[in-house]
């Protein structure tokens, strides 16, 4: 039982913590998901250092002194602790705003900074969440990088995606059976560019790296096959129900080249019938999204009947998108020149937009061709509550300045370079694996999120990103220190 504990609970644990958001956003208000990101990441920081997976023949203390030392010498933990602590500051410096000053004889609106303006600051309320996240991302990349093993970390990859998938077929009947809190997702629009579907399309690609996985530990003899079908199928259909065409686009571009090296890694180490028998289980999952889809529309929902149908006209962007996207750049660059390197703090996008987006609108209505008797690009494109922004990296360097961006690049690098320096160390053949491909992937297709949507700032999708990541170095093993004729190692 102890070694069981400690092979598959901290995963378990580690999984939950990981989806947690995707499944309670839709319910529930910030401050509660935050509320619970922390409480969730408090019960498993202690799994992952009193219950680590352990070596052959390695004591339960020792596993733990084990995960102790491999975290305290590790870059990438005291980076992410920097990132947590710059983000509690700018949660606890709240007084980012609007503000109406006199000037003269006359009123103008000016933004107001922080009250610790040489601090990192933020918008009253919405510094509470990242900063939540921050923590929830640093258990799960430590989890994932040092407390899991082969096994477990295959554990941690299913776990996460069944969760996934149980949760969109769970909003799916939800939804037929009239809650309109989660038909309201089904739109997924573009007012407010951030899609719980971007999380469904990480899980949904983590789902398929789980098939090999799942049968080199023998679980698809072991473990009921419906699970594995809601694993594939419920996350699938989540990303149907809740993401927009864009999104729809990048799936399939993303799932070719994932099940191609899924089914060619199984058929090199198994043989054809094997990979023939992964595909058919993967078919066989796709029927949840078409029946559930096919029901959903024949019931009549007009959100998804008007989202395929833009899928069928190649309607994958909404209306003035390009424009809006330009508008969205010049106000956004024209707040980061007067903050460029800790930015006008968490939330102050609408904030700093509606401030600078009268004056840049006349250059995107000269590049555009607006004629003056025409409506402008502000009025024409975006609405003065504009949530959301086409340009998500754009948005989170105004944010977070260049000190933000560049923390989580280094956490990036960091986890990157432990891949390829172990690739190099035991051969590229060792990072020919599904956690290594799928970790890679899904890090293309969140950078490329920044560039149409801000949905790679949700939660889930850091949390995801992270841990995969993580997982990914850890799927490679480490290169054994060299050792005199003591046995002590080498200085």
């Amino acid at each position: 039982m102890q070694k069981f504990i400690s092979k598959y609970a901290t995963a378990a644990h580690l999984a939950l913590l990981a989806v947690a958001p995707l499944i309670l956003s839709p319910f529930f208000k910030e401050e509660v998901v935050a509320d619970v990101l922390l409480w969730l990441s408090a019960i498993t920081f202690v799994w992952v250092l009193m219950e680590p997976s352990r070596r052959l023949d390695e004591m339960l203390h020792d596993a733990r002194s084990r995960v102790v030392r491999s975290v305290w010498t590790d870059h990438v933990f005291w980076i992410a602790l920097a990132v947590v602590i710059i983000l509690a500051i700018a949660a606890l410096n709240t007084g980012v705003s609007l503000a109406c000053e006199r000037n003269d004889d006359r009123f103008v609106w000016t933004i107001q900074s922080a009250f610790v303006p040489i601090l990192p600051g933020s918008v009253s309320g919405c510094g509470y969440l990242p900063f939540a996240v921050s923590i929830a991302a640093l258990t799960v990349i430590t989890g994932c990088r040092h407390a899991l093993g082969k096994a477990a970390r295959a554990s941690f990859l299913f776990s996460a995606s069944f969760l996934a998938g149980l949760s969109g077929v769970v909003f799916a009947v939800v939804s037929y059976c009239g809650n309109v809190t989660i038909t309201a997702f089904f739109a997924a629009d573009w007012h407010e560019p951030s899609f719980m579907g971007f999380g469904y399309l990480l899980y949904f690609l983590s789902s398929i790296a789980v098939l090999p996985l799942a049968a080199e530990n023998r679980w698809l003899s072991q473990l009921p096959l419906f699970l594995i079908i809601i694993a594939i199928g419920g996350t699938s259909l989540g990303l149907v129900l809740f993401a927009p065409p864009l999104i729809m686009l990048v799936a399939a571009i993303a799932l070719i080249p994932t099940l191609l090296f899924v089914l060619v890694y199984r058929f090199i180490h198994a043989g054809m019938l094997p990979a023939f028998r992964l595909l058919a289980v993967f078919l066989l999952s796709l029927t949840i999204p078409f029946l559930t889809v096919e029901g959903l529309i024949a019931d009549g929902n007009k959100d998804l009947v008007a989202k395929f149908e833009s899928v069928g006209e190649k309607h994958f962007l909404c209306d003035n998108y390009d424009a809006g996207r330009k508008l969205f750049a010049l106000s956004a660059e024209k707040s980061w020149k007067v903050h460029p390197w800790l930015g006008s703090g968490i939330g102050s996008h609408p904030l700093t937009f509606r401030f600078n987006a009268s004056q840049v609108a006349s250059s995107v209505d000269k590049e555009l061709g607006y004629a003056a008797d025409q409506h402008t690009a502000i009025s024409k494109i975006v609405s003065p509550m504009q949530k959301g922004s086409f340009h998500g990296w754009w948005l989170f360097i105004t944010e977070r300045g260049l000190i933000g961006l560049l923390s989580v690049a280094a956490i990036v690098v960091l986890l990157l370079s432990t891949v390829v320096l172990r690739s190099v160390s035991k051969g590229f053949k060792s990072a020919l694996n599904p956690v290594v491909f799928i970790a890679l992937v899904a890090l293309g297709v969140e950078i490329s999120s920044g560039f149409h949507d801000v949905s790679f700032l949700r939660p889930e999708a850091v949390l995801a990103v992270g841990a995969f990541l993580a997982l990914a170095g850890a799927s490679i093993p480490a290169p054994k220190k060299k050792t005199g004729d003591d046995g002590a190692p080498k200085l």
